[in-house]
């Protein structure tokens, strides 16, 4: 009888202090959840700091984010005037600071027909003619070392200019104190910067890991439209390039965009580090103030007239009227869908892909492509309406990183090793 009377009030007890325990720790949890939600709260917001700051002091260009079929826009083909290596010599390497490439050692030695000047992972091409182009455009160099040696050195350059180039159209003036206008011997125009973002550790071109051209590279290639171009062509632009090269259109930032109907401009991620940009050539007054070829014929101590760009084509036809060759600038890219690629350009009608008899190199068929490594197009149509007439003809060297085996690098390709994610 004792001992149960004992246990009872122990059992009632005992379930008295649970319900006290159990409320506790209700509160108790409900403060820690509380505490916990805020806790999270306040890691997501400095997360969100922290990329946005990691983005802002990356040393990786912002056109990463851009992706797109092209891994590299190479080279940019250009005549330079016949028997004057040189000028080309005094500008693109004694002033520039570019290299010269010594697979082109035999026509150094000769001091005629093409040379090879080398920018880090990207080249000038500068075969001869009896006259120098002068492209529609501005070509862009970064110099992407940290500390602003190369860019020092090179406006040092700038101020005492080798001697040869008096007479010349060469001349140059600051913008800002971190970008500089350059125009070379024969009218085409150069913006150089410093900017580290572009540096692209995937490669380079022989030469350029020698002290003071290392941070030299072509960042952009702006393409000026001939006069009466639109909105519209701009916009069938960007889709030929969505269409045929997987390439995306990017915004000043690097970013993806995809509202670009009403632009006067467009740049395409033609790497993670470079862009290809296609500018209308209409808008006087908007260019008034921010014109680099008008400013840099100012600045030229000169009474030469103002050098008139060439066309970015100058073709040859056969007696039927088809194009056989051009001699106007090209561009010259590595791709990373190259099979992908030629199929496309090749669906949107004869006039887009194109062999040039004016090279060793022709492809008019796709074995003969594969076997070279490389196929060119020459008409930028739009594919919604891909039986008009192009609304422009720029050469492009479209190259495989693949040499014809399948298997290793294609000898001329400046990439250390064979990027991952290539379309077989």
């Amino acid at each position: 009888m004792c001992t149960g009377l004992v246990k009872i009030p122990l059992q009632r007890a005992a379930v008295q202090i649970s319900e006290k325990q159990q409320h506790k720790v209700l509160i108790a949890a409900a403060f820690i959840l509380a505490r916990n939600m805020v806790l999270v709260i306040v890691l997501s917001l400095l997360c969100t700091a922290l990329v946005s700051v990691k983005g802002l002091l990356s040393p990786v260009s912002p056109v990463v984010a851009a992706g797109g079929g092209v891994l590299l826009l190479d080279h940019l083909n250009i005549n330079h005037e016949k028997g004057r290596h040189d000028l080309v010599r005094a500008f693109y390497v004694e002033t520039l600071g570019l290299v010269l490439d010594e697979r082109k050692r035999e026509n150094i030695d000769k001091g005629r027909k093409t040379l090879w000047t080398n920018a880090g992972i990207t080249q000038f091409h500068l075969p001869e003619a009896d006259k120098a182009q002068i492209f529609d455009g501005i070509v862009t160099l970064s110099c992407t070392d940290a500390n602003h040696e190369c860019y020092d050195a090179l406006v040092s350059r700038l101020e005492a200019p080798p001697d040869l180039l008096a007479n010349t159209y060469f001349s140059w003036l600051k913008l800002t104190a971190k970008s500089v206008a350059v125009r070379d011997p024969w009218g085409t125009c150069f913006l150089i910067k410093h900017d580290p973002t572009k540096r692209d550790p995937r490669g380079e071109q022989p030469g350029t890991g020698q002290a003071g051209t290392i941070g030299l590279v072509m960042s952009d290639l702006t393409v000026n439209l001939p006069r009466g171009k639109t909105s519209r062509d701009i916009a069938g632009i960007a889709r030929f390039y969505d269409h045929v090269f997987k390439t995306p259109v990017v915004a000043k930032s690097g970013r993806p965009i995809d509202n670009y109907d009403n632009a006067h401009e467009i740049s395409l991620g033609v790497s993670p580090y470079q862009t290809l940009t296609f500018k209308l050539n209409n808008n006087e007054e908007e260019d008034q103030g921010n014109n680099i070829p008008e400013k840099l014929h100012a600045a030229g101590d000169n009474k030469l007239s103002f050098p008139q760009p060439h066309p970015h084509e100058e073709v040859v036809r056969n007696e039927d009227g088809k194009i056989i060759s051009n001699s106007g600038p090209h561009v010259s890219m590595y791709i990373q869908d190259f099979v992908g690629t030629y199929q496309r350009a090749e669906k949107l009608g004869s006039s887009v892909l194109f062999t040039n008899t004016r090279f060793k190199r022709q492809a008019f068929t796709f074995a003969e492509a594969k076997e070279q490594s490389m196929f060119r197009v020459l008409d930028i149509v739009d594919p919604m309406h891909p039986t008009s007439e192009p609304i422009l003809r720029l050469e492009h060297e479209v190259r495989s990183v693949l040499g014809k085996d399948g298997k290793s690098l294609y000898k001329s390709c400046p990439f250390f090793e064979i990027p991952s994610g290539l379309v077989p």
